[in-house]
């Protein structure tokens, strides 16, 4: 923290840019107050809880402010694929999270692909939280702050937006606001002027979760949202296939192609893990009998270079399986994972199993018909009760509106009734 500022904003639990009925506590040194207008020391205040926010969210997914967990520590080789840019006549060269921190110009676009498992939310989050780090009390009003955002529910508020706009760039727009209030609980007027004044670092997640039929129209919006510092994570495969139909219909058609990819100035692909990665790691890790064993079976050691099922294989130990299929073989060291968690967990105190595992997977269920990939319990909705829930909930509801209907009605009909008697 700046030596400045001996106080900061004491803020607890309050929703950004609130109205007078929420109470936020501000103390600002003099030296704040004195060179900030009333505006900009309003605007710094909910910038910076915005950014307090998300650096208690990296602790939570690092295990502290400086240095990765030792899972996460395996440090990850990116290629850049200049064929899926506008720049394809360019060789591929290795890079990583710091070269492309280093090297970042306001308004750049960068693009990471991989396969399921390589790291590509990961990558992401290292993104924002390195350049949150470079975030501080005399920069926080000029530089954009990295927020993410989960593509997956793109489309699915579009509905909702009353504004009546139809310009170019208007939709993505009213996505980014309804989010960053969702998820964020920056109110709408504040999120509206920092998405117009591009104040945000917008990192998006998960454009292959996007819905098949609106994954052109949100490739377009964030194309045509203009500058703006981007990051966009898909799965390759499914980022390729869309990249090639477009390809195919700018032949046949009056399609430009660059309308309708996402016009990226860097796309990354995360390697999968060498051999020599995988083994060095393991020692680091003194895992020396799962680094034997990986010598011995070839598909473990082909699965392994996945991070996300070599972090399995560490977790499981010596519950590995060895024998079978590559799918196989995943499905046995999942279900082994799974039994670990449930007996090393006190869920097994409140919970049995049994139920556990049912209403994971009825919420999982439910999850994939709407087409989300992130849960938020402010978004379930009553379509996904039962009849018999759903009636309950109703009923809940009516003694609800007529118990307030008293409380509020009488006393109103008296003074109502007093006010027109005298």
């Amino acid at each position: 923290m700046h030596k400045k500022l001996q106080k900061q904003v004491a803020v607890e639990n309050v929703k950004i840019g609130g109205d007078a009925s929420i109470n936020v506590s501000q103390q600002i040194t003099e030296t704040i107050q004195a060179r900030l207008s009333p505006e900009d020391r309003d605007e710094w205040v909910n910038r910076r809880k915005l950014l307090t926010r998300l650096q208690q969210y990296f602790l939570y997914k690092f295990d502290d402010g400086e240095k990765l967990s030792p899972k996460q520590a395996i440090k990850l080789v990116l290629e850049t694929r200049y064929e899926f840019s506008e720049k394809s006549d360019k060789k591929h060269e290795d890079t990583n999270i710091e070269k492309i921190v280093d090297e970042w110009t306001p308004g750049k676009r960068l693009l990471i692909l991989g396969c399921p498992g390589t790291g590509k939310s990961v990558t992401l989050l290292q993104l924002a939280k390195k350049f949150c780090e470079g975030l501080n009390d005399d920069n926080l009003l000029e530089k954009p702050i990295p927020v993410v955002f989960h593509l997956s529910s793109w489309g699915e508020e579009q509905s909702n937006d009353k504004s009546g706009k139809e310009q170019s760039g208007d939709k993505f727009k009213n996505w980014l606001i309804q989010r960053l209030d969702k998820i964020y609980g920056v109110h709408s007027s504040i999120g509206e002027a920092w998405v117009e004044k591009r104040k945000l670092f917008l990192l998006l997640d998960g454009l292959d979760q996007v819905d098949p039929g609106l994954q052109i129209e949100c490739a377009n919006e964030i194309n045509k949202f203009g500058a703006s510092d981007i990051a966009v994570c898909s799965r390759i495969d499914e980022y390729a296939r869309i990249f090639n139909d477009y390809k195919e219909q700018s032949k046949s058609t009056d399609i430009v192609l660059t309308d309708v990819v996402l016009k990226v100035d860097l796309p990354v692909y995360i390697r999968p893990l060498e051999d020599e990665q995988i083994k060095k790691y393991l020692e680091t890790l003194n895992k020396l009998e799962l680094k034997q064993m990986l010598d011995e079976d070839k598909s473990l050691r082909g699965l392994a270079k996945i991070p996300f099922w070599l972090d399995i294989m560490i977790d499981v130990g010596k519950s590995l399986p060895t024998k079978g299929s590559s799918k196989e073989l995943q499905d046995k060291l999942f279900k082994e994972y799974i039994r670990q968690r449930f007996d090393g967990s006190d869920l097994r105190q409140r919970y049995s199993k049994e139920a556990t595992i049912k209403w994971l997977t009825w919420l999982a269920s439910k999850l994939e018909s709407e087409g989300k990939a992130v849960f938020l319990v402010e978004e379930m909705q009553p379509s996904w009760l039962v009849e018999k829930e759903k009636n309950l909930y109703l009923t809940v509801l009516l003694c609800i509106g007529m118990l307030l209907g008293l409380l509020f009605g009488i006393p109103y009909g008296l003074i109502i009734r007093f006010y027109i008697s005298y």
